[in-house]
């Protein structure tokens, strides 16, 4: 699917200026539902709703941006520690994650606003980072070993619904 420029079509090469302006239902109907285009059907996607995420995505991408200059200033600005090599580091990072992931899922940001997926993200980018199973995370969290990391989970948002970010 990559190597035949199908994505870099669809989703204009990725640009998030570009990517924010389409509407998933029309990309659906255009390239999901189109029998007549087989070699551009999208249907590797597994789940159609992956094109209003894509969509999502470049605009959460485009209001980090507009605060924070891009996502990886976003991302330093956290000052997550690179090693979790000493307590005050594991604070540090805890809070930095917690900050971040809170943002994240305030702005509406799919994928990154789950835990195991930031995990993923921070382990990609290079700092230390133990990506807990999505599963095993799910059954501890029903047993109370530790606290809701899903996305309907507080985000310790003022009474008003509105949190102030760094």
């Amino acid at each position: 699917m990559v190597q035949t420029g199908v994505f870099d079509r669809v989703f204009v090469s990725y640009d998030p200026n570009d990517v924010a302006k389409l509407d998933p239902e029309a990309l659906a109907k255009m390239y999901w539902d189109n029998p007549s285009k087989p070699r551009e059907r999208l249907a590797p996607l597994y789940k159609r709703s992956k094109l209003s995420s894509m969509v999502g995505c470049a605009k959460c991408l485009l209001e980090i941006a507009a605060q924070y200059g891009s996502f990886m200033q976003f991302i330093e600005r956290q000052k997550f520690p690179n090693r979790i090599d000493s307590r005050e580091n594991q604070r540090r990072f805890w809070e930095a994650f917690d900050y971040t992931s809170g943002y994240l899922a305030n702005i509406g940001f799919p994928f990154f606003r789950n835990f195991t997926s930031l995990c993923h993200l921070l382990q990609d980018l290079g700092f230390d980072c133990a990506k807990p199973d999505s599963i095993v995370m799910g059954v501890a969290e029903r047993l109370g070993i530790v606290g809701a990391t899903t996305k309907k989970a507080s985000s310790g948002l003022s009474e008003n619904g509105k949190k102030q970010y760094r």
